[in-house]
């Protein structure tokens, strides 16, 4: 658990606090702070800590001192530093200040009347507090989404800052191999969706779920910059977009739940687009439950109606993977006869040949109106090649 800058500075403690330096870093988090009266603070430092000093152990030559805590904080990933100006230090000297803007590193001012003990204090309990609070409202969405004791959590999520009217979706950004993603991944989405709730001036209920980020996004309509759900989703996906593992993340969307009571369907609908969509839209990164069409019904483990289904639309081009595969790009093309051999790298000829074989193994003849079972057909063909689920 971390706070932001802005929920520090908004402390009463900390009411006379002035950022002298590193503006540009103040999206930093903060899940610590710690008070350290040393020049050689590398080795009680670990990322994302706030580090105060009075000075008063620093050597006579304030300013160096200082530049090297600042290298040495930076180099350790911590989040700021929080300096009392007074007896040991009377001003934060320019050197340091400008090598804290390069490096975007935090420094506050902090009048040595404020005690350390008491900002820190309020630091410790604010992070308590989301700490437990996040917690709670994680074992309330974790209830909501399993649904596991049929109970209506209406009142309970408006507490937390569901509205009631709104609908929302669920998003499910999962990760494909085993394991919890990183903290810092956690750290960096839950920050992201702290800056849009800003914004858009309504609860995102988040939940890390093992190898899965799931989250309940509201309807923005009403508000007074409309941000629209695609616009949302796009900025959380971003987050995963800078990770080096990026390929490894996929995203479900299900639809709009008008009511509580339908965001246990909604966490259902989300699973069927990560079962099925893997086999109907495997090049797809993020998958919306509406995409699924008919296969959010189909049952898949029949596997003599799924050959039935399979027979009936594509008939005896079953077997004929170029001829698939040249009909599927046909498709994907609108139909256009020269974009789709350009895509294939073939010539038009040869485009037209196939074509008329084709239509000839087909059990009717390739139009627009018979698109749609055609096309169902030959995801099917794809899902019974591909294995079963």
């Amino acid at each position: 658990m971390f706070i932001t800058y802005q929920e520090l500075l908004a402390l009463r403690e900390m009411e006379e606090a002035e950022v002298v330096a590193g503006k540009e870093g103040l999206s930093k988090t903060i899940k610590w702070c710690h008070v350290i009266e040393i020049e050689n603070v590398g080795d009680w430092v670990t990322a994302n800590l706030l580090i105060f000093t009075s000075g008063v152990a620093l050597t006579n030559n304030v300013e160096e001192a200082l530049l090297h805590m600042v290298e040495a904080l930076y180099q350790k990933q911590a989040a700021g530093m929080v300096l009392g100006i007074g007896a040991y230090i009377s001003e934060v000297p320019q050197a340091v200040i400008a090598r804290a803007d390069e490096l975007h590193f935090p420094i506050l001012a902090l009048p040595e009347a404020v005690k350390f003990v008491d900002v820190t204090y309020r630091i410790g309990n604010l992070i308590f507090e989301k700490m437990a609070t996040n917690n709670r409202q994680h074992l309330l969405l974790e209830n909501v989404i399993t649904d596991s004791r049929h109970i209506n959590y209406e009142a309970e999520l408006e507490y937390y800052g569901y509205l009631r009217g709104i609908a929302y979706r669920m998003v499910v950004i999962h990760k494909s191999t085993k394991g919890k993603i990183a903290n810092e991944v956690a750290d960096e989405i839950q920050l992201k969706i702290s800056d849009i709730r800003s914004r858009i001036r309504r609860k995102i209920f988040f939940l890390n779920r093992m190898n899965q980020f799931v989250l309940l996004i509201p309807d923005t309509k009403g508000i007074e910059r409309e941000y629209t759900f695609e616009e949302i989703l796009q900025e959380l996906i971003s987050v995963i977009e800078g990770q080096k593992d990026a390929a490894l993340y996929q995203t479900g969307v299900s639809d709009w739940a008008e009511q509580s009571s339908q965001l246990s369907r909604c966490y259902e609908q989300v699973r069927r687009v990560f079962d099925r969509g893997r086999y109907f839209f495997p090049e797809k990164k993020v998958l919306y439950y509406s995409d699924l069409g008919i296969f959010s019904i189909v049952n898949l483990e029949d596997s003599f109606e799924l050959e039935r289904i399979v027979r009936s639309s594509i008939g005896d081009l079953a077997g004929h993977e170029e001829l698939l595969h040249t009909l599927q790009t046909y498709i994907d093309c609108d139909m256009n006869m020269q974009e789709t051999a350009d895509q294939l790298f073939i010539h038009v000829n040869t485009m037209k040949y196939r074509l008329k074989k084709i239509n000839a193994l087909l059990p009717q003849e390739l139009s627009k109106s018979r698109l749609f079972p055609i096309q169902a057909g030959l995801y099917l063909y794809r899902f019974l090649h591909a294995g079963s689920i």
